[in-house]
């Protein structure tokens, strides 16, 4: 009986001992290992500093306020111009088709050649200047943007959103290349009249989201979220001054440094 009691001390003491090891051992890891560091300081904008002078412990970096990153962020991709893939076979297809047209309704003489030529520069024209499927301004993505980015491959250019066209301006454009031609040369107004200006015109350059989004996601991660550094040593307030809004972003920023 006495044999069991003393076996029982025995064992709450072994547990006793180690459970204060196990606490001594936190406090000690606890005193010799840096806390997180706190910014002791009360303050508000607009109110005076109510502490002793503030001297910059560290360096660190002056944060954007979030109306202030929004705003640069905004400003920067208003001026994103927009990506638009072209389609290079369109248009010599479309010269290919005129050509194949004019020569099966007209001869092979000089003058013929000449109203050839004299379609084929405003064909070639509309689509180099490019041809969409509906009016610019119908475009969201065009919406206070005066030019786009016009990309062919790996090769880009910028063009003028007033240099486009729609489809169905490009075609009244080129209707009256056609009748302008008939009125220049009437020897061959019936030939010219055969031709069916819808068959000539498509549009050659569609909006191209894919490139455009990532361009916007490379703007948008290289617009820094701060402007400027407090250095070490350096005074950011004095007992008694006033937190006006410069100082309060400047305490904001040490605060979550």
């Amino acid at each position: 009986m006495i044999k069991n009691f003393i076996q029982r001390i025995k064992g709450y003491t072994l547990i006793f001992f180690w459970t204060f090891i196990f606490l001594l051992t936190a406090v000690i890891l606890f005193l010799i290992l840096p806390g997180e560091p706190k910014f002791r300081y009360e303050y508000q904008k607009g109110f005076p500093w109510k502490h002793e002078n503030l001297i910059a412990p560290f360096d660190f970096a002056i944060l954007k306020t979030t109306e202030e990153f929004e705003k640069e962020k905004s400003d920067q991709l208003n001026q994103v111009a927009p990506y638009f893939a072209v389609d290079t076979t369109i248009a010599s297809q479309k010269v290919a088709m005129l050509e194949a047209d004019w020569y099966s309704i007209s001869d092979s003489g000089q003058i013929s050649q000449e109203v050839l030529n004299s379609l084929i520069l405003p064909l070639k024209s509309l689509y180099e200047k490019g041809i969409l499927q509906r009016s610019p301004e119908t475009y969201k993505e065009l919406e206070g943007k005066n030019e786009i980015r016009k990309r062919a491959g790996t090769a880009v250019e910028k063009r003028a959103v007033s240099d486009l066209f729609s489809e169905k301006t490009a075609y009244t454009l080129f209707t009256n290349t056609l009748k302008e031609t008939a009125g220049k040369y009437p020897e061959l107004d019936a030939a010219i009249k055969k031709l069916t200006p819808k068959n000539y015109i498509v549009a050659n350059i569609e909006y191209d989201d894919l490139t455009t989004k990532k361009d916007i996601q490379e703007i948008s991660a290289n617009i820094s979220p701060t402007r400027g550094m407090v250095k070490t040593g350096e005074r950011i307030l004095l007992e008694g001054e006033i937190v006006d809004d410069t100082k309060f972003q400047i305490l904001e920023s040490l605060k979550s440094s």
